[in-house]
């Protein structure tokens, strides 16, 4: 099956941050916020505190979860991986485009195959280009990339591309009229922005 339509209604566009540490925390957030927000991220830290059950948790209340664990492994793990976030009923996961094309074509392919085999929707596969956190100097220094940020973005949104059923995550995404954007949380991007501009002088 084919993965939703992007949202049309403001709300759907919204997606809430569950970055709590425990899932006693996260249902407190989910039922205040129940009725106003659709869509609510898990990420690192609540899915290593209550696994699938964070999941459940908004399912039950009738919201949608993208899965914010940016997988990067080989192919054949990120590929099992990407098949449980299918049968998990999630609406988007993530992975490292830096995992490479044959790690994120295993995971587009994982995941069609076990929604087709489910009968059910096909999740959306996101690309992380470049982490925020990391400038020109870090890339250069620490990670061995001699070119931009921006121009390593789009090496690595290109090739997210090349790989099917991927769309890009981050700072900058391609121009493709059918992609679907995530962009960071105002406050982190805030956060960054200050840090960059205190560097700056």
């Amino acid at each position: 099956m084919t993965p939703p339509e992007p949202p049309r209604d403001v709300k759907d566009r919204l997606i809430v941050a569950l970055d709590v540490e425990s899932l006693a925390d996260a249902s407190r957030l989910l039922d205040r916020l129940q009725g106003r927000v659709t869509r609510f991220k898990i990420g690192s830290q609540l899915f290593t505190a209550a696994g699938p059950a964070a999941v459940e948790s908004v399912h039950k209340r009738g919201a949608e979860v993208f899965l914010d664990l940016k997988f990067h492994d080989i192919p054949n793990t990120v590929a099992a991986a990407a098949r449980v976030a299918a049968r998990m009923g999630v609406l988007m996961f993530n992975v490292h485009a830096s995992g490479g094309r044959a790690m994120m074509t295993a995971a587009a392919e994982g995941a069609a195959a076990a929604a087709k085999e489910l009968g059910v929707r096909r999740p959306i596969a996101l690309a992380v280009t470049v982490l925020t956190s990391l400038d020109r100097a870090a890339l250069s220094r620490e990670l061995g990339v001699s070119s931009s940020v921006e121009g390593h973005v789009l090496h690595l949104a290109g090739m997210a591309a090349a790989a099917g059923h991927i769309t890009t995550i981050g700072r900058l995404v391609g121009h493709d009229k059918e992609a679907r954007t995530v962009v960071q949380g105002l406050r982190d991007r805030l956060k960054e922005t200050s840090r960059r501009m205190a560097a700056a002088h």
